[in-house]
């Protein structure tokens, strides 16, 4: 299995007025490409194709002469999620050359709009790579169901931006010099037309959080931000070590029936660190809305109602201690 990316250029209407496909300037046009060999060429023609990701990941790098190291993780954001594409068909009688190619885009425009930052020092030496996977189903019945999945993986370094410091770098400078990290300040989200700023609090921590925008549009989709804040009330309580957000979509149809749908948006594991750092946290955290959630053509229907909503919940350990609701409108035109 391979991951190929490369740039797609931007095509222009020629003089006859033919219409050509033109991708957004600067988008990065990926394709995952996967070829199955003679060595175990047959097995893969007898299964079913489940599932396509690919996945951004931010990890902290633990051997500088090799970037693709195992290193902890602090930012996943799922790009592309395909699943059941070619329902119960075989591959071998999709693909018989044995091999495909799939696009997909790196967006937005601006690579840094794609570092979650944060004020820890420990984040500064960060990579980042790009993770396919591609999971099959043996299509006989001669293995246990537990067995009768394969997955296939494969990974290459993403350079969000080029030199050196890397941007996730400078941007913790630029957050080090206006940020004071004494506990006597109080920084507090701003609010404006464009933000609404949600709270929640238990006996530990209090979270507050606010969207860069929450009205998003699926004919130019962009990264939207969201902003998060924690605050640690008493110093014996458990530190928050991760930081998720769902994207939830509910569809209710004329019965009263209400469809729900969620997507991991974003998952990011926090340094526990000392105790004094432990009083306020501040994320910045962008994402893109997967495609598989924005509205179709059924849920377009003027007798359904659509909503969606982002759950930002914070953790400590395994437990999830704290949640709160964004509300997101997404336009369809």
């Amino acid at each position: 299995m391979s991951l190929e990316l490369k740039l797609q250029e931007k095509r222009q209407c020629n003089g006859g007025g033919e219409n050509k496909f033109q991708l957004p300037g600067g988008d990065l046009q990926g394709f995952v490409c996967f070829t199955w060999t003679s060595a175990f060429h047959k097995y893969v023609d007898y299964c079913n194709l489940i599932k396509i990701q690919v996945i951004l990941e931010g990890y902290l790098v633990t051997n500088p002469s090799n970037k693709l190291s195992s290193g902890k993780k602090f930012y996943t954001s799922e790009i592309l999620s395909v699943r059941g594409i070619y329902g119960e068909k075989r591959l071998g009688e999709v693909f018989p050359k044995r091999s495909f190619a799939f696009p997909f885009m790196v967006s937005p425009n601006l690579p840094q709009q794609m570092i979650p930052s944060c004020r820890s020092s420990k984040m500064m030496n960060v990579a980042y790579r790009l993770k396919t996977r591609v999971i099959l189903r043996d299509h006989g019945q001669q293995r246990a169901p537990d067995a009768a999945y394969s997955s296939f993986s494969h990974q290459l370094p993403f350079i969000v931006t080029p030199g050196s410091p890397n941007q996730a770098t400078l941007d913790f400078i630029l957050r080090a010099k206006s940020i004071n990290n004494s506990s006597s300040t109080s920084i507090d989200l701003k609010v404006n037309a464009n933000k609404q700023l949600v709270r929640a609090s238990n006996e530990s921590f209090q979270l507050r959080g606010s969207l860069s925008d929450f009205v998003a549009s699926t004919q130019s989709p962009s990264a939207i931000e969201a902003l998060v804040r924690l605050d640690q009330i008493h110093n014996s309580a458990k530190p928050v070590t991760k930081i998720t957000g769902k994207l939830i979509q509910e569809c209710t149809v004329d019965e009263g029936v209400t469809l729900q749908k969620k997507a991991e948006l974003f998952n990011i594991r926090l340094d526990v660190g000392d105790k004094g750092e432990r009083k306020c946290e501040e994320l910045s955290i962008p994402f893109n809305l997967p495609s598989g959630l924005l509205p179709t053509l059924i849920e377009k229907d003027q007798s359904a109602k659509v909503s969606y909503r982002i759950q930002v919940s914070a953790y400590a350990g395994k437990k999830e201690d704290c949640c709160i609701t964004l509300p997101l409108i997404v336009l369809s035109h």
